[in-house]
């Protein structure tokens, strides 16, 4: 019996030493192995200091764009506070996300989760789009495009799960709406070469953002 488990134990960690391999070989630099791992679930960093906001990253380099209709190409101007972005855009990788997983179970005082390799590389690197830091311009979702900075012809970078839903949000005196928020979830290749531009198309305005070597954290 004891022999059976060791097999299957070493069968497991033979078949994640080759999926993470694979993933390695396809020149996938945010992909997570066993020691960024172990790096990321003590890295102080998670406690705050990582920018998470690309909405703020784009905003400090005055590179944020509002869409003043729903439509991409609409007339754009560029934000300078947060409150008039429509959106909170965040673009986390494996190691942002193991992170702060573990960040905020120590700030709850939560048992520290169980993280393993192949679940966190699985959902690749995730754009998230959260509501406005102000209510009244948080805008619905309707789509979220990805392309690449340098070559204005290329096709949009499709991703390979996509997640929106209404949320219901609140306002400072008690009103209350519904919009449509969500996650997208893109292959590591497809973060190879950057910059890469972000745009979230919504109703009634949209955003257009940039994203930079320096934006992500490994």
């Amino acid at each position: 019996m004891k022999a059976s488990k060791t097999v299957r134990r070493l069968v497991g960690i033979g078949v994640l030493a080759m999926a993470t391999a694979g993933l390695l070989a396809q020149g996938a630099r945010f992909v997570l192995d066993e020691a960024s791992l172990a790096e990321a679930i003590t890295d102080e960093r998670g406690f705050g200091s990582f920018q998470f906001s690309l909405t703020q990253a784009n905003l400090s380099r005055g590179s944020l764009l509002v869409i003043n209709g729903a439509q991409p190409d609409d007339y754009r101007t560029v934000a300078r506070s947060p409150r008039e972005a429509p959106f909170q855009v965040s673009v986390l990788t494996p190691y942002m996300r193991a992170s702060v997983t573990v960040m905020m179970a120590r700030r709850r005082q939560l048992p520290m989760p169980e993280l393993a390799l192949q679940p966190v590389n699985d959902d690749g690197i995730v754009v998230s789009v959260a509501a406005s830091q102000e209510y009244a311009i948080t805008a619905s979702l309707q789509d979220l495009v990805l392309r690449r900075a340098d070559d204005a012809d290329a096709a949009p970078i499709q991703p390979f799960k996509r997640l929106v839903e209404p949320q219901t949000i609140k306002g400072p005196f008690g009103g209350e709406r519904q919009v449509m928020l969500g996650s997208f979830y893109f292959r590591f290749e497809d973060f190879e070469h950057l910059p890469l531009l972000i745009t979230c198309v919504g109703s009634p305005r949209g955003l257009a953002l940039s994203l930079e070597e320096g934006d992500l954290v490994r």
